[in-house]
């Protein structure tokens, strides 16, 4: 693979992590939104279907954002061993794979965990009340 198109690969999978995260931003904001604007009672069953739910949903998001990454971090390892001292612009975009996967993961997972307890809250407010 030659120079331009690794380039080319490089912002593709970047675009991909870009919409990735972007997918799953939005969905949290929404079920965020839906949790606590909804009017309809919260059963236990129901609160286990969500949380099912958003569980699969999480994983399949994180499984394919840590993948993104990993392909990203390839791709910049290879253009860093063919880029030449003197080619700053590719020099500069072999060092930037982002965040990388498992910081990726862990941001991924604590806001998971975060949207799990807040569907457990919203659930107990409901009994509560």
């Amino acid at each position: 693979m030659n120079e331009s198109n690794l380039v080319m690969a490089i912002l593709t999978i970047r675009e991909q992590v870009g919409f990735l995260w972007n997918f799953y931003v939005t969905a949290c904001v929404f079920l965020i939104g839906w949790i606590f604007s909804s009017k309809t009672i919260w059963t236990e069953t129901k609160r286990k279907v969500i949380i099912g739910l958003f569980g699969a949903f999480a994983l399949v998001n994180l499984s394919a954002i840590y993948n993104e990454y990993e392909l990203l971090a390839s791709a910049t390892n290879q253009l860093y061993a063919m880029a030449s001292s003197e080619n700053r612009f590719l020099a500069k975009l072999s060092n930037g794979a982002g965040i990388g996967s498992l910081l990726a993961s862990v941001i991924h997972l604590t806001a998971d965990a975060f949207i799990i307890y807040l569907i457990n809250f919203r659930c107990r407010g409901v009994e509560n009340a």
